[in-house]
């Protein structure tokens, strides 16, 4: 082993790793609050692999009477079949309006009636509460324009090209975390009197993804070593109608094509399908709905020539479909699309499959979005709480995370504001900056990018849809075969410490095992199909499942509970077995 060199330390009352949406609107909170806050990100600030950058057309608030955050939460809890943490989802809800407005105020390009702002009717909603940019789907690069200056603005010191490695603890309460400086290639201790996740979900821990593929569950694995209770791993949600033809065009989204224009969907029989599935409402259906038809169609030999089926909109007037092009504004894709790979889509089919879109999985937190570790925080994707229940209804990502930024900053901002810098324990500095050293220290072995693709592929054909107990044993017997053997051969080839790509994919490939444990121990645990969780040997939802899967880690050893729903202060069982019919 190498000397590791005495790191660099940072002192600061805030730490939020992560800078997406949630990220920077808690970091805008606790600054206004007074509080010294550090941010930091993988990559630029503004312009990392941050999936909520990539968000689309709208989100969901309660703006104006007669809605209000009670009917939200209602309509939210029928959408995750009940599973939802009630008081959770009305503690962040609540600040919806809050949103929109602050959105306004800082120059946000929202779309707005007579001065106000303009709400749509969206499918799930009992009121008109979809929010928009008023060039439509446009809406994460818009919060990519705003949010970042709003926190360079109050002054909270950013950390770019900032791989964090493990959460610092102190007994029971985290002080911190210790990271990586990309650009010096030497470590950094961040010691913090709160400190918050904000690192987005694990979609890159599958195949086929429609975000980035470094969003690989990094916040889950820190808590979970940390000793952070982590809960609901086994509802992951998949976007329905991802290309996956051509390569170039891999994970692009095309269910606007669907929703909008109308679009039709065929298997290599020429078969419009969704006919056998729903027969009235055909493709017109929820995407939870639409995944598993396109799934079963592929997995029964129906399938397109690169694993996917056909979408169409070539039903439609040519003149319409221009419209429809001019209107999305996405022309050059189109161009490209024709001119590159003969694709017109006018004419012809586009080649789609479910892709990993969301995770529900994610840190227990309360309403205040705190974890059960003292001083330790969890916001968006990072965090769960039971906010999404089974699965999330659609629109919902980025207004979750723009609230329980909110919620957090402020919070966190409060109760450091009399408390004293906890101390750090050099000893497990020093420790944990050698375990996540040993890729550089290794001169062969396993390459990261290896071990990240058996993990993808065990998640991709084993938590998946379809579900069995015999699958979910097989893959954690492959998980297991990666975590004994690969990863303790994990090596960088590239021995320079500035900007070593293939060090951190090291580092992330031990998360990704992580997560991938917690998701199978999950999905297998949970005897029932659910939402998002599918399992063709118990195929029904099973009232007695009306439980929440909530694991912890000590030395290694994963525990794993199921602990049921309690309170329903929103929407009360009887209700939910009405709505049920």
């Amino acid at each position: 082993m190498t000397e590791i060199q005495q790191p660099q330390q940072i002192k600061t009352d805030v730490l939020i790793i992560g800078a997406g949406v949630g990220g920077a609107m808690a970091a805008i909170h606790a600054r206004d609050l007074g509080a010294d806050v550090v941010i930091t990100t993988k990559g630029a600030f503004g312009k990392d692999g941050a999936a909520s950058w990539m968000a689309g057309s709208f989100f969901n608030a309660a703006i104006n009477s007669p809605d209000s955050p009670e009917a939200h939460v209602r309509d939210v809890v029928v959408a995750g079949k009940y599973l939802n943490n009630q008081k959770l989802l009305h503690s962040i809800l609540s600040h919806g309006a809050e949103v929109v407005h602050e959105l306004l105020e800082w120059g946000s390009r929202l779309r707005l009636n007579d001065g106000k702002p303009s709400v749509g009717v969206r499918l799930g909603n009992s009121f008109n509460r979809g929010a928009s940019h008023v060039r439509g789907g446009f809406l994460g690069t818009e919060l990519r324009r705003v949010l970042p200056a709003q926190v360079r603005k109050r002054g909270a010191k950013i950390l770019e090209d900032f791989y964090v490695t493990d959460l610092l603890t102190n007994g029971t309460r985290v002080v911190g975390a210790l990271g990586i400086d990309l650009r010096s290639g030497e470590f950094t201790v961040i010691n913090a009197k709160a400190t918050m996740i904000s690192t987005g979900g694990y979609l890159g821990c599958y195949e086929h993804r429609t975000g980035n593929s470094s969003l690989v569950g990094d916040g889950h694995a820190l808590g979970l070593r940390a000793g952070a209770e982590v809960m609901d791993m086994e509802f992951v949600q998949f976007m329905p109608l991802a290309m996956v033809w051509p390569p170039v065009f891999k994970g692009f989204v095309l269910y606007s094509m669907a929703d909008n224009i109308r679009g039709h969907m065929y298997n290599s029989k020429g078969e419009r399908f969704m006919e056998r599935y729903y027969p009235d409402q055909k493709e017109f259906v929820l995407r939870e709905a639409q995944s598993r038809a396109i799934f079963r169609e592929v997995k029964e030999g129906r399938g397109s020539p690169h694993g996917g089926v056909w979408l169409t909109i070539n039903v439609m007037p040519r003149n319409l479909i221009d419209l429809f092009i001019k209107r999305t504004e996405r022309g050059r894709i189109w161009d490209k699309l024709r001119e590159e790979y003969g694709i017109d889509v006018h004419y012809d089919g586009m080649e789609v499959y479910p892709a990993c879109h969301y995770t529900c999985g994610g840190l227990w937190i309360d309403e205040k979005c705190r974890t059960q570790l003292e001083g330790l925080y969890a916001v968006g994707e990072s965090a769960s709480g039971g906010k999404d229940g089974a699965d999330r209804m659609s629109g919902h990502g980025l207004i979750y995370a723009m609230t329980m930024g909110i919620v957090a900053g402020r919070d966190a901002a409060a109760s450091v504001a009399n408390e004293a810098l906890p101390e750090v324990d050099p000893k497990q500095v020093k420790r944990l900056a050698e375990i996540a050293s040993e890729p550089l220290v290794m001169n062969g072995g396993v390459k990261p990018y290896e071990i990240k693709a058996e993990i993808r592929n065990i998640l991709s054909t084993s938590a998946f849809y379809g579900r069995t107990e015999d699958g979910l044993k097989a893959g954690l017997s492959r998980l297991d075969v990666v975590r004994k053997d690969a990863l303790p051969e994990v090596y960088s080839s590239a021995k320079g410490r500035i900007l070593n790509g293939e060090w951190v994919g090291a580092l992330e490939a031990r998360n990704m095992a992580d997560v991938a444990r917690m998701v199978l121990e999950s999905a297998l645990l949970r005897r029932e199909s659910r939402g998002l969780h599918e399992r063709d040997d118990y195929p029904q939802t099973d009232p007695a499942w009306l439980k929440h899967i909530i694991m912890s880690q000590t030395d290694g050893d994963l525990k794993i509970r199921a602990e049921p729903l309690e309170e329903f202060p929103y929407l009360q069982p009887s209700e939910m077995d009405a709505v049920l019919g």
